[in-house]
């Protein structure tokens, strides 16, 4: 920006057409704002300089002056900044009533009303004023045309409109009319209200209130944060008890982050430290002028006497750290809440997120067990497993008892992978799992991103009944005993304790908050995903590519499931190397997208038939394959691998463990 634009700016005016200004500020398209302030010097340059007619969707409407209908992405473009940031600026704007918001159901509408006096009312050549026009019908039409009235009769300077405004809409419809057919007895009025003569300064006002939402005071204690700087100076004992506990980032103090910093670097590549060689280490990082110089350093030092009480003092700034991030978390999901576009499903994962951060933060969640203490808990799940197992099966029943014997059911704590080529029939063998995992009394929680719900319903309704035609159900015709058996089926099935989600746009972390949230009112024992790579997975970090986004949410299930301790069944797909295959076989090679799903998974099953190979016989286990499904449990970590059977009638809705047919036993009986 130039000086005279930034001086001009200072004094609180502006006198620029909008070509004139931005080239004053040497604007380029990309460029980043620094902050909210100049944020709104990036919004007062890209609003309408004259009305123009817009049309969206077929919706024609009048976009005036110091309006915009520019969209919010196409406004995190021209700030520089991601979604959340542009969005948290505009609630703030709208707060404190520098920018308004335009009704209008079509497209994101915003109005600066001080677009005049910010701008020192200058005007297209295009559009000159109308200087004896009749009320306007509409929001704002004859308080505009008043506006133009006033100021060609009292000839007074066009300022404080947003006031001028406010008294307006005070006004009735016949007062209003009145104040235009006698504007000199309007002006003593607003003269009256000390609204013209000497009016406050509006430009400055608004700063003021950016300021106050971008600087903020925090909890925090400069006095302590020498305290713990100046022990770790003076005694060689003292960094290794707070080296773990804290961060630069926890001191609030810019000068004390880059001590820390550069403490906390010396103390890992085992250089001694002292006030020589910390002033050393700060000078060669260019940092030793920004925190003070050597007179500063000593300063600090010869505050403190011992490191008495560090690890304490230590836990306190922690503290104050994390109420610090608790206050612009909160502020946050105040302003989130406030924003009517921005969907609650995705606030309320902000919600959780914040909450998950704060608590490891704050040292909640301790990990570190001694192995006296590790083999009590051992020993604890050992006697559990005994007292609670049945038939060998100590987890969530699978519904299979071949399945059952490999896996001693869905243990706690895992990420088990159901992998499979496309119409194979992963979502219903997992919804043969579900249904089993609730029939066993286990809370279900099934996250469909691929099927609607009423989908999953129609397959349950046909693994629950008997002798009804899948065409019949798709069709509506059904006859009067399948009718009766549907009915029956459905009131059985609505007592299972089943949840069922098919939100489209559901990401891991959406995924993860229903399932905490669940989990606290007891009704999550498992958590089913259909399928991996339907996640939502946008994020606002960039350059980064398919297999990273993959690998991420993979290990946010893991997480998941380690967290809640819970069995989460994740289904995947396998990509077309298998197709190309001698048996058509899957493997773990085949995992589409990311070698990270390999390596976070408990158990991987690849899922296959080889029927739909036209093979009539398989040739590992010479089964027909009339019927027959295979799940190749091709990793486990904490059992046996080798392949499950079980066979499936043609509309795959019925599955049961496989038994082979009597011409077979008869042929390979020894």
């Amino acid at each position: 920006m130039s000086p005279m634009t930034t001086e001009m700016l200072k004094k609180g005016y502006l006198l620029f057409p909008k070509a004139l200004f931005e080239e004053q500020m040497n604007m380029k398209t990309g460029e980043k704002a620094a902050d909210a302030f100049e944020a709104f010097v990036f919004v007062l340059t890209h609003v309408n300089y004259s009305t123009v007619t817009c049309n969206v969707r077929g919706h024609l409407f009048d976009c005036v002056r110091g309006e915009s209908v520019l969209s919010l992405a196409r406004w995190m473009e021209i700030l520089g900044w991601p979604r959340n940031r542009t969005r948290y600026f505009f609630n703030k704007m709208f707060d404190a009533g520098i920018v308004e918001r335009v009704a209008n159901p079509y497209v994101m509408h915003i109005r600066i009303p001080d677009y005049d006096f910010l701008t020192g009312n200058a005007r297209p050549k295009a559009a000159p004023r109308k200087k004896k026009a009749a009320p306007v019908a509409g929001v704002g039409g004859d308080f505009c045309i008043f506006w133009e009235k006033f100021h060609d009769i009292t000839e007074h300077p066009k300022v404080n409109i947003g006031r001028a405004r406010r008294e307006w809409k005070k006004l009735t419809a016949g007062e209003k009319q009145r104040a235009l057919d006698n504007i000199d007895e309007y002006y003593d009025h607003l003269n009256n209200q000390n609204i013209v003569n000497k009016p406050p300064p509006i430009w400055r006002t608004n700063l003021l209130k950016m300021n106050m939402m971008t600087e903020t005071t925090f909890s925090h204690d400069s006095d302590l944060e020498e305290a713990v700087i100046g022990a770790c100076m003076i005694e060689r004992a003292a960094m290794p008890l707070v080296v773990d506990k804290l961060r630069p980032e926890m001191f609030y103090e810019e000068k004390n982050l880059e001590i820390f910093a550069a403490l906390q670097s010396m103390y890992r590549s085992a250089k001694s430290i002292d006030t020589i060689t910390l002033k050393n280490e700060l000078a060669a990082r260019g940092k030793l002028d920004a925190v003070g110089g050597p007179y500063e350093l000593l300063r600090i030092s010869s505050k403190v006497s011992s490191s008495a009480h560090l690890e304490y003092h230590a836990l306190i700034l922690r503290q104050l750290h994390t109420r610090r991030i608790m206050r612009t978390g909160f502020q946050q999901l105040l302003a989130f809440s406030a924003d009517e576009s921005m969907d609650i499903d995705d606030i309320l994962v902000e919600a959780h997120r914040l909450l998950e951060g704060l608590e490891d933060e704050s040292g909640v969640a301790d990990h570190l067990r001694s192995i006296d203490r590790l083999m009590d808990d051992t020993l604890a799940e050992v006697e559990q497993r005994m007292e609670h197992g049945c038939n060998g099966i100590t987890g969530i029943p699978t519904g299979f008892d071949a399945l059952d014997h490999v896996t001693a059911g869905w243990q706690r704590g895992d990420l088990n992978i159901l992998a499979a080529r496309p119409s194979v029939g992963k979502t219903a063998f997992a919804l043969h799992l579900a249904r089993a995992a609730a029939m066993a009394g286990r809370h279900v929680v099934v996250f469909s991103l691929e099927m609607q719900g009423e989908r999953l319903g129609d397959r349950w309704l046909l693994a629950a009944t008997e002798g009804v035609d899948p065409q019949h159900l798709r069709s509506g015709q059904l006859t009067p005993g399948e009718v009766r058996q549907v009915h029956e089926a459905s009131a059985e099935l609505s007592r299972l304790p089943i949840l069922i989600d098919d939100h489209p746009m559901t990401s891991m972390d959406r995924v993860r908050s229903s399932a905490r949230l669940l989990k606290s009112k007891n009704r999550c024992d498992m958590v089913i995903v259909d399928y991996l790579q339907l996640c939502d997975m946008r994020s606002d970090q960039k350059n980064r590519n398919r297999e990273q986004e993959v690998a991420q949410a993979s290990r946010k299930a893991k997480l998941l499931a380690k967290e809640l301790d819970i069995p989460v069944l994740l289904l995947s797909q396998l990509n077309r190397a298998s197709d190309g295959s001698i048996d058509h076989r899957p493997t773990l090679s085949n995992l589409r997208e990311s070698g990270a799903i390999e390596q976070d998974a408990d158990m991987v099953m690849l899922l296959c038939r080889p029927a739909l190979y036209g093979k009539t016989v398989d040739k590992k286990s010479t089964y027909p394959t009339d019927g027959l499904g295979i799940v190749i449990i091709a990793k486990h970590r904490n059992g046996k691998t080798g392949e499950v059977y079980f066979h499936h009638n043609q509309s795959m809705t019925k599955l049961v463990d496989y038994i082979p047919p009597l011409e077979w036993l008869t042929r390979n009986a020894k």
